[in-house]
């Protein structure tokens, strides 16, 4: 796995970080409040929710990393579940989301080429992603590439960092209802500023000033060289 992770890394260095994109999926149910507060002397232990988050209503939400900032998301709400007959995110709803909103964002950052770094997840299909950019013109995107098997964690910049924050912006905006959680999801997403999306990204390892084997879990088997 580290060599897999570490070739994926070696590439993502050779690119700007404003020219890889990183797409992943993510969900806020309504109800969801911080997992940690404070509480003045006299005051209530508890939160108040409409719902009990474990049973809530789930909302997906697709995201887009551009090196530097955030790209249009599009959020799946229980009620669009039902009408398109499914339970989570599928390839014909990424695609939809790349024709109508994502190629067009994409296009209006006005930096060429760009690369697009996704997980093994079934609903990723490389060609039919990169077909769908095409299909509107966007002539940008050069090359979609999936992570090696279990490697997310350490090279998505989405997976952990950038989720934990947006959750944590998400939850402190408590109490969420299903009347406000797309615009505090969305509020969450915007609001997370541009230096620590470039620090995500260092963390992953595409930065030059890295070793790709910075991180590997067991360096004395390993035996990895420096670079």
């Amino acid at each position: 796995m580290c060599e897999s992770i570490a070739k994926v890394r070696r590439w993502a260095q050779r690119i700007s970080n404003k020219h890889l994109l990183v797409l992943d999926e993510s969900h806020l149910h309504v109800g969801e409040s911080p997992k940690h507060t404070l509480v003045a002397p006299g005051e209530k232990q508890f939160i108040v929710v409409e719902e009990n988050s474990a049973y809530s209503e789930r909302y997906d939400i697709i995201v887009v990393l551009a090196g530097d900032c955030v790209l249009p998301p599009i959020i799946y709400g229980a009620a669009d579940r039902r009408r398109l007959g499914v339970e989570g995110i599928r390839t014909f709803m990424l695609i939809d989301y790349v024709e109508d909103i994502l190629a067009r964002a994409v296009s209006g950052l006005d930096r060429y080429p760009m690369y697009l770094l996704l997980d093994r997840a079934t609903c990723h299909p490389t060609e039919q992603l990169l077909e769908a950019f095409r299909s509107q013109g966007c002539e940008e995107l050069v090359e979609v590439r999936r992570y090696p098997p279990k490697a997310a964690k350490r090279i998505s910049p989405l997976d952990n960092s950038f989720f934990h924050e947006w959750k944590d912006k998400c939850r402190a905006q408590f109490p969420i209802t299903k009347r406000s959680i797309k615009s505090v999801m969305v509020k969450a997403l915007f609001d997370i500023p541009p230096q620590h999306i470039r620090a995500y990204y260092r963390k992953c390892g595409y930065t030059g000033a890295r070793s790709p084997y910075y991180d590997c879990p067991e360096p004395q088997q390993h035996l990895h060289p420096f670079s």
